[in-house]
């Protein structure tokens, strides 16, 4: 299904996305950094008519920027939470050798998270 494009765009908005288009590095030469997501953004907001397929395309560019963008904080998670799972496990380990029970390791896991976020 295709829409029109009532353009949300002012003159200048339109203007800067047109020279994104021509060049990704546009605002560079402004003193911003430019992102990868600029160019196509700019490209489905000059269009007249926008179409199903182009709004999916577009929204597929933006997630996997996203997931990009976030991916160092995810494995910097991932590797506190393998930290604290080792942890865990050699403190019940520790406790079963002693004679003691600490609870689960998921009680253990969590008690960690909550130090660490209280931190």
């Amino acid at each position: 299904m295709e829409q029109a494009m009532h353009h949300i765009l002012t003159p200048n908005e339109q203007y800067v996305c047109g020279l994104l288009i021509a060049d990704p590095l546009y605002c560079s030469d402004e003193g911003h950094d430019p992102q990868e997501y600029m160019q196509p953004i700019a490209e489905f907001l000059k269009r007249d008519v926008i179409t199903d397929t182009d709004k999916v395309r577009l929204a597929d560019q933006l997630i996997r920027q996203f997931l990009g963008d976030i991916k160092p904080a995810v494995i910097a998670e991932d590797e506190r939470d393998r930290a604290l799972l080792a942890e865990a496990f050699e403190e019940l380990d520790t406790s079963y050798r002693m004679g003691m029970s600490l609870g689960s390791v998921d009680d253990l896991v969590a008690t960690h998270r909550a130090m660490r976020s209280a931190a």
